[in-house]
């Protein structure tokens, strides 16, 4: 069963540390900092709190 969790551990390690690693890249070739076109702006809205 420790080896069950172990290996569960690592594979959760090993995803977290390319998404990470990726997300870096993306970031540094400044691809989150790209304008998005008018057309293609998807708008969201957020509620955190709704009341009366």
């Amino acid at each position: 069963m420790k080896k069950i969790r172990v290996g569960i551990l690592g594979v959760a390690a090993a995803a977290a540390l390319c998404f990470t690693a990726g997300a870096v890249y993306l970031y540094a070739r400044g691809v989150w900092q790209m304008p998005i076109p008018a057309d293609r702006a998807l708008p969201v809205l957020m509620y955190h709190h709704i009341g009366n």
